[in-house]
C-alpha cells in the first residue's frame, strides 16, 4: 500500500467518525458503539468460518495424500504454489 492511500484511509476514517459518534449521543454513543460491536462480531465470525475452512481443507489433504507430511518437510511451493504436495494451510 503506497503511503498517500494509507493517509486517505485516515481520513476517511476521521470523517467518517464525526457520524458515528456525534456529539447529540454524548456521554453513551450508542450508534457508534453498536457500528464497532457489530463490525468486531462479523470479524470474529469471519475468522472462525476462515479456520473452519482451513481446518477442512487439510482434513481433505491428509486423506488424499494419505497423511499429514513428515515432521520438518517443505513444500516446493516455489513451484506449485499451495498445490505442491504436502502443502498444508496454517490453521
Amino acid at each position: 500500500m503506497s503511503y498517500p492511500s494509507t493517509w486517505c484511509f485516515y481520513a476517511d476514517d476521521s470523517a467518517g467518525s464525526g457520524y458515528l459518534f456525534p456529539k447529540t449521543d454524548s456521554p453513551v454513543y450508542t450508534m457508534g458503539s453498536a457500528v464497532c460491536l457489530s463490525l468486531s462480531v462479523g470479524g470474529s465470525l469471519f475468522t472462525f468460518l476462515y479456520q473452519a475452512l482451513i481446518h477442512r481443507e487439510n482434513k481433505k489433504r491428509d486423506a488424499k495424500e494419505g497423511g499429514r507430511p513428515a515432521e520438518g518437510f517443505i513444500a516446493e511451493t516455489h513451484l506449485y504454489a499451495d498445490d505442491a504436495p504436502g502443502f498444508r494451510y496454517m490453521p
